[in-house]
């Protein structure tokens, strides 16, 4: 795979200093080693990969990705309900899930952010094998799909979606073709991000929303796992963002009124995960977390959800809802 240097930042062009270096692939996807620097300008701090694949090369990186796997085997599902202490330590998540603003979040996430908006045309950019689709379409929307992965396509057409193998821009949508755009950890994949969401904003109509999703450079798993958090997901992560930078790429791509938080609600997926990638040096596709790191996981789900309340920026994945301006 051939890479280059990246030094420079893509949201304010300034220089960034190192903040990890020597990484690996966790998932054993490519040779050699990677690293990440931090924008120096004090009113940005993006995180992005240095040095990174080449944009011809990049699908090298995606051979053994794991975003399309199907559903947990019966063994993994097992592993997440036995055990006394997971029991117990689930029992107590549940009911610190149940603090008002905690569930209303469960509640809002489960619908997408969608759920104070009319059932319209959606589209999921990067839809994977289309269960998001399914959901939606399920709540009335009219729904469309894109995704470069053509194993995850060929499933979701296999239940009846329409969907467009091939990157966003061969797509060719109409612009102000969709009411509500949604993307889940998509961004912190894309080369050129303003960019990307410009593109965004070309195909939604006037009042639409953008809903996002993307790790939290700044959340309590990353200050807990370093290196090993799931979220640095070296050299498939190009950037990660902040709350703060996530913000300022969709206000520099042109939308208005953007607003940004933080959530623990996939907490236990990405601390089971980091876990596995701390005690075994990597996270291979299918890996299979035993009981005591998935009952750690659940510990560290409960704790996700205190520091939460304690610090609003700390959750492991950002939020961003941007509308697009109506004037």
């Amino acid at each position: 795979m051939r890479t280059k240097s990246r030094r420079e930042c893509v949201l304010c062009g300034s220089n960034g200093n190192p903040v990890y270096l020597g990484l690996t692939d966790s998932l054993e996807a490519t040779s050699g080693t990677w690293g990440f620097r931090r924008c120096t300008s004090a009113g940005c701090g993006l995180v992005w990969l240095d040095p990174a694949p080449v944009e011809a090369d990049m699908g090298m990186a995606y051979k053994k990705y794991y975003t399309h796997m199907a559903s947990p085997s019966p063994s993994v599902s097992a592993r997440r309900t036995n055990g006394g202490l997971a029991q117990i330590i689930g029992a107590v998540l549940r009911r610190t899930r149940s603090y008002r603003p905690l569930s209303e979040e469960h509640r809002r996430r489960a619908k997408e952010y969608l759920d104070d908006m009319e059932a319209g045309r959606l589209l999921e950019v990067g839809c994977g094998s289309g269960s998001r689709l399914r959901k939606m379409r399920d709540l009335g929307w009219t729904v469309m799909g894109q995704d470069i992965d053509p194993e995850a396509i060929a499933v979701a057409r296999e239940t009846g979606l329409p969907v467009h193998l091939g990157s966003f821009s061969s797509a060719n949508f109409l612009g102000g073709a969709f009411d509500a755009i949604l993307m889940s950890h998509v961004i912190e994949h894309a080369y050129h991000p303003v960019e990307f969401l410009q593109d965004c904003l070309r195909v939604m109509r006037p009042g639409g929303r953008l809903v996002a999703f993307t790790p939290n450079f700044e959340s309590y798993g990353h200050r807990r796992f370093g290196e090993s958090w799931l979220g640095l997901d070296p050299p498939r992560h190009l950037q990660l963002f902040t709350p703060t930078t996530v913000r300022a790429a969709a206000v520099r791509a042109g939308f208005h009124p953007v607003h940004v938080w933080t959530t623990e609600a996939n907490a236990f997926s990405v601390f089971s995960g980091s876990l596995y990638l701390k005690r075994h040096g990597r996270y291979p596709s299918r890996a299979e977390p035993n009981a005591f790191e998935m009952s750690l996981a659940r510990g560290f789900q409960y704790w996700a959800a205190l520091e939460l309340l304690a610090d609003p920026n700390s959750g492991e994945e950002c939020i961003l809802v941007a509308t697009a301006p109506t004037d």
